[in-house]
């Protein structure tokens, strides 16, 4: 750890993160089942950026969304009543990965519709522009799969990763989004 000249000690941002053995959870849209688990980070303020992409999706595409994550919902509540689903999550780390993994990535979800993570110490430096499209990303990858659920995404980070991630981001690019925003 450096020090400034005044010692304090400079600490990165991934320092100033650790994930609480408990989620707060605070509602985005609660009336359609949409809440946010935080285990870190501000989740007032993802709140308000989750809202603000939400509204770009159209109707069609949130309501294909909507009635997936419902009904994994009705199916996962007879076995656990008071988990909420979909998962979206804002944690320093994720269980499925080791810690090294999580911290190179800014979200990540699993091959089903339902679980969404957001890497807190990530989107705590990130412009609220930008979050929102990794935002649209992460639910554009859910969308195409619900369109095509024989679409499986691509392992590694050749052609055929490339192409897919280019068509995630034409379709956030139709919703009014900047996908090029994110590499600058």
């Amino acid at each position: 750890m450096e020090t400034n000249r005044h010692k304090r000690p400079q600490v990165s941002v991934d320092e100033q993160f650790e994930d609480a053995p408990v989620p707060t959870i605070l509602p985005i849209y609660p009336s359609q089942g949409l809440f946010v688990l935080v285990f870190a980070g501000d989740g007032n303020r993802f709140v308000k950026l989750f809202k603000r992409t939400w509204r770009k999706i159209p109707k069609q595409e949130r309501d294909l969304l909507l009635e997936q994550w419902k009904a994994e919902r009705d199916f996962h509540s007879a076995h656990n009543p008071n988990m909420k689903w979909p998962r979206i999550a804002l944690r320093k780390t994720h269980h499925v990965f080791d810690r090294s993994q999580a911290q190179r990535r800014i979200s990540f979800g699993s091959t089903s519709s339902i679980d969404i993570t957001f890497y807190a110490p990530t989107f705590a430096i990130m412009p609220d522009d930008v979050f929102c499209i990794v935002i649209a990303h992460e639910l554009a990858h859910r969308v195409m799969r619900l369109e095509d659920p024989k679409l499986k995404p691509p392992r590694g980070l050749g052609k055929v990763y490339r192409a897919h991630e280019d068509k995630v981001n034409k379709r956030i690019g139709n919703w009014g989004l900047d996908p090029e925003a994110t590499e600058r």
